[in-house]
Formats: structure tokens, C-alpha cells, sequence
């Protein structure tokens, strides 16, 4: 019997499929064009290009990370200040960007390797986009939207060594 969550799952990977098989494909990697340059404000390449060239389940990093938390703050967006969802888009379009050259390279890295790649942009995207420079009331957004899960996640401790301390 089916848990609620993976029909969900498997519905929304198929529809993924059927949108990257009726949009342009690229003739060298079979992905969608829009592959190798994401869309700004937009989570899309999460399921239509990751997991579709690498299938990695709903465990692995484009879909139980990427697009979770792509979707999340883009659903979530209410809670931020202009400045706090100007950040937000420029992180996604970054750790996206970032990912580009795996997810579209002729040779194909490992699941976990893809989810190293991906995690290690992390804290060059927050940083770069400017959290430090948020106010105290975005970060306290931010942390309200990623949850508790997600900060456990020793990958996500990568981001706080990175930060400069606000003078």
C-alpha cells in the first residue's frame, strides 16, 4: 500500500517527465533546453533536469532537498521582506546555476556526488546573495521556513562558518 506522500511523489515525477519529454529537448543530454540556464523565480530544474538525468528517488538531493526547499520558500515567500525575497531568489537561481555544469555534462557523477556537489554551494550562494546583510527579521523568516529538520542537517552548519559576524 501506498504511503500518501509517494503517490504524491510519483504523480508529481511523472508530470516532470511528461513536461520534459514535450518541451524542447537538448540534442546532446535528452534534457530540456532550459537545462543548461535555469529560469529566474522558479523551481523547475529541480525535477525537469536533476532528477530527470539522474533519477536519484525521492530521497536523493533534487527532489528531497532541492525542489522541497525551492517550493517551500517559494510558497513561504509572505514572510520576507523585499530584501529577504530578493535573497531568497538569488540563492535559488545560484545553487541552480551552480549545478548546471553536473547536471548537464556529457559524463554522469554519482547520486551522492550530486548531492556533495550541490550541498557544498551552499554556503557560497547564502553568503553571496547577501544574508549577512539581512535583517534580523528575515533570518528569523528563513529559519521559520527551513525548520528544525533541516538545520539538524550537518551540511546546513557549512553555511554558519561561512557567514561574517554583523558589526
Amino acid at each position: 500500500m501506498f504511503h500518501p506522500h509517494s503517490l504524491l511523489l510519483l504523480l508529481v515525477l511523472v508530470l516532470s517527465a511528461v513536461t520534459v519529454v514535450h518541451s524542447s529537448l537538448d540534442p546532446t543530454t535528452g534534457l530540456a533546453a532550459n537545462c543548461s540556464d535555469p529560469a529566474y523565480q522558479s523551481c523547475a530544474f529541480y525535477l525537469q533536469c536533476a532528477e530527470a538525468r539522474y533519477q536519484c528517488g525521492p530521497n536523493g538531493y533534487p527532489v528531497s532537498y532541492g525542489n522541497r526547499y525551492c517550493t517551500k520558500f517559494e510558497m513561504d515567500q509572505g514572510e520576507l521582506s523585499e530584501a529577504g525575497k530578493k535573497w531568497m531568489w538569488n540563492v535559488m537561481k545560484c545553487l541552480e546555476d551552480t549545478l548546471v555544469p553536473t547536471v548537464t555534462a556529457e559524463k554522469q557523477v554519482s547520486c551522492n556526488q550530486l548531492s556533495r556537489r550541490a550541498f557544498d554551494s551552499h554556503p557560497y550562494c547564502y553568503v553571496r546573495s547577501g544574508l549577512c546583510a539581512l535583517p534580523l527579521s528575515d533570518l528569523v523568516a528563513i529559519l521559520n521556513i527551513i525548520g528544525l529538520s533541516a538545520l539538524i542537517h550537518i551540511e546546513m552548519f557549512k553555511v554558519a562558518g561561512s557567514a561574517q559576524p554583523i558589526n
